[in-house]
């Protein structure tokens, strides 16, 4: 076996370590822990009330981002049986099924899996994501604060219009419908607030709306104009390839010093 094929082959050979996006983690735990509140809320809360209605369907948008979350690590694992039966992969396919409260309970697992992730890390390495990725921080933030407004926002234009007898809001749906349409400053106009403190609610729910998607336009330039990651196994293959053909250059001078410097002890 040759060097240059020595070269290639250990890259690929060596083990590459986990790499742990913190701000994704972070995200994922905040998350977590928001679910896990809305789990115990909606057992306190009257069942079929407004409140209930409302963060029950937040809670099943926020079971859609978690079977996102699931399908990717499924989709990216080395070793998809391994991480399905014995690094909680069950568990967080159960616990992102909408519509099935019971099994919210098992969010835990993901829980304890996203800080023993975070554990690894340093905080240098946390500054030095947040640094280096802020786009996709700041985005990961505002879909947090998307998902809390979405359900604030809904609860709070029911108690300020529905005792209103001109009022357009009456129910759980109305309200999210409206509140989201507030947000992404669509206004289709089919629901409205009537009163002053609805009024007020919807200007700051379209200010939120202005910079949620100041932050989205931000996220996708960024993703355009990034330019691709080195990898580090790569660098190294072709530093080692230089430094060989480097050697190679030396050693062809080095014969052809030689040879001038024998040919006048010929021709003497």
């Amino acid at each position: 076996m040759n060097q240059r094929e020595t070269l290639s082959r250990n890259p690929s050979d060596q083990q590459q370590p986990k790499i742990i996006n913190s701000n994704y983690q972070f995200f994922i735990l905040v998350l977590s822990l928001l679910s896990l509140i809305m789990m115990f809320l909606l057992l306190l809360l009257p069942n079929e009330g407004l409140s209930w209605e409302i963060l029950n369907r937040v809670d099943n948008v926020i079971c859609l981002i978690f079977l996102v979350d699931f399908t990717q690590k499924m989709y990216h694992a080395p070793n998809k049986a391994a991480y399905f039966l014995h690094q909680g992969g069950w568990l967080d396919l159960l616990s992102s099924i909408p519509f099935m409260s019971f099994l919210r309970i098992l969010r835990l697992s993901r829980i304890l899996r996203v800080l023993r992730d975070i554990r690894r890390l340093r905080s240098s390495d946390i500054t030095r994501q947040l640094r280096e990725r802020r786009a996709e921080s700041s985005l990961l933030g505002m879909l947090l604060a998307f998902l809390l407004l979405l359900s604030v926002g809904s609860r709070l234009i029911l108690v300020f219009e529905q005792s209103h007898p001109d009022a357009t809001i009456q129910t759980a749906e109305e309200a999210l419908w409206w509140t989201f349409v507030t947000m992404t400053t669509v206004g289709y106009g089919d629901f409205y607030p009537v009163t002053t403190s609805g009024r007020v609610l919807a200007v700051l729910v379209m200010t939120f709306g202005v910079g949620l998607f100041g932050v989205v336009t931000s996220y996708i330039a960024a993703a355009f104009l990034k330019q691709p990651a080195n990898n580090p196994h790569e660098l190294a293959s072709l530093r080692a390839e230089l430094a060989s053909l480097r050697a190679l250059l030396d050693a062809q001078r080095d014969r052809e010093q030689a040879q001038r410097a024998e040919e006048p002890d010929k021709h003497a």
